[in-house]
């Protein structure tokens, strides 16, 4: 996204306590600063470096943060969040691989719990179409029964013609 900070306060506006993870952490810039602000947050990546600094950035920053170094595919806790993010990992896994990490965000996800995704929308799907890349409103699909709490597709000059950016914030309510 634009400026990840963003989501991350919008984040904080919805769910101002309560359990978060982040599938797929990279350094753990957004575990830290959830952290900072009052959550208590897990992060997962398969990547050593990754890991390594976002026990340094932790520890720097004086935050607690439970971290498991595991690859989403393998990933599993038997437990709720009220936050579950992915951001910009998608497009590294397979379209399959991809809705299944989904249907475990939302499972894990508690009463009310935000299931937060940013990543790529395809423009040539037969080209790219087993990659974790999504088509315009796919993902919406896969949030019928839950509130959307925000959709937006963002152009993005950086960005290949081929990709748009796309921003899903979804809440699980009682229906």
């Amino acid at each position: 996204m634009a400026d990840d900070y963003d989501l991350m306060k919008k984040i904080l506006r919805l769910k101002r306590k309560g359990k978060a993870i982040d599938l797929g952490c990279g350094y753990g810039d957004d575990a830290i600063f959830l952290a900072k602000h009052g959550l208590e947050v897990t992060c997962v990546d398969n990547s050593d470096s990754a890991i390594y600094e976002t026990k340094n950035s932790a520890a720097i920053h004086n935050v607690f943060i439970r971290i498991f170094k595991k690859d989403l595919r393998d990933f599993s806790l038997d437990e709720k969040f009220d936050v579950a993010l992915c951001s910009g990992v998608m497009h590294f896994l397979s379209k399959d691989e991809c809705f299944r990490l989904i249907e475990y965000m939302k499972k894990i996800a508690g009463l009310n719990g935000l299931n937060v995704i940013d990543g790529l929308l395809i423009k040539n799907y037969v080209k790219e179409k087993n990659l974790g890349y999504f088509k315009k409103n796919e993902l919406l699909k896969s949030y019928k029964n839950w509130e959307i709490v925000e959709y937006k597709e963002i152009s993005d000059p950086n960005l290949t013609s081929r990709h748009t950016k796309f921003l899903l914030i979804a809440r699980k309510s009682a229906r």
